[in-house]
């Protein structure tokens, strides 16, 4: 049984029960008056028949951090999943790290999980990326660790595009998956003057602009995998997952610009994101 928000995977006429009898070290689910419940097999089949027999906890947990622009390490190469760096003493294993390659308007950039390090490289479990591997030449590349809760572009200027990351992990025990949306309390702002949103598809260096780019190029409700993207006050996807996934991750690359008319003063805004399970 289902509906446009909601689904039950397993009904039972039961004569009733409680699911939350509990002590200091347990927690029941108990029910009673079921018929015919019990487990039933053969070669081909297994039946659990009533209404505890098809309960299992979802799970839904998703963790979000920002660049940490201390943690700027040159990178010098890059091999698979080792990462060749000038210094490692800002990281450490099971820190979530971002690539980037030539950064700036037409940067591209990777995230992984540190499992080992030396003094000056870095191994990572897997290098997810938005359809484009990093291709390091020493120029502009850099790598950091994504361990905070505030993104900094610095200072801006009309002659470049400046940019920042938000990168996340999702585990999801959930058969439809899961979403996750963005929205914003307002435009990048500072007292009365605000930055433009994009509106062509591209942040442009010299032209006053803000939006993003999610690192998922299978979005369908929303154009954060085919352009830059205006965030809106509405929630607007900008990753998803079909199935139960374990640890998948995406990152939004952050882009903003000014032109040399552009009120000067410190700009900022709050954004929100969301993680929710697909119906």
């Amino acid at each position: 049984m289902s509906s446009t928000n909601f689904q039950i995977d397993w009904d039972s006429i039961s004569h009733g029960g409680l699911d939350t009898s509990s002590s200091s070290s347990y927690n029941l689910r108990d029910s009673f008056g079921n018929i015919g419940s019990g487990i039933v097999t053969s070669s081909s089949y297994n039946l659990q028949v009533g209404y505890r027999a098809g309960l299992y906890d979802r799970l839904l947990m998703m963790d979000i951090q920002t660049i940490s622009e201390n943690t700027q390490m040159n990178v010098l190469s890059l091999s698979g999943e080792t990462i060749e760096v000038d210094t490692t003493t800002n990281v450490s294993i099971g820190d979530l790290l971002v690539v980037v390659a030539n950064r700036g308007a037409s940067e591209v950039d990777a995230i992984g999980v540190v499992v080992s390090k030396t003094t000056t490289s870095i191994t990572v479990d897997a290098l997810q990326n938005a359809g484009t591997s990093p291709v390091i030449d020493g120029v502009n590349d850099y790598a950091y660790v994504l361990d905070g809760n505030t993104a900094s572009f610095g200072t801006l200027s009309s002659s470049e595009v400046k940019t920042t990351i938000i990168g996340w992990n999702v585990t999801a025990d959930l058969k439809n998956g899961y979403t996750v949306s963005v929205l914003q309390d307002g435009e990048l702002r500072s007292d009365s003057a605000s930055i433009t949103p994009v509106s062509d598809g591209l942040v442009t260096a010299g032209s006053e602009e803000y939006g993003a780019r999610s690192s998922d190029t299978t979005l369908s409700l929303s154009t954060f995998d085919i352009q830059d993207t205006a965030i809106t006050s509405q929630y607007q996807p900008v990753a998803t997952e079909s199935g139960v996934k374990f640890q998948s991750r995406n990152f939004l690359v952050l882009k903003t610009s000014i032109s040399p008319s552009t009120t000067a003063g410190t700009y900022n805004q709050q954004l929100t994101f969301m993680v929710a399970s697909n119906f």
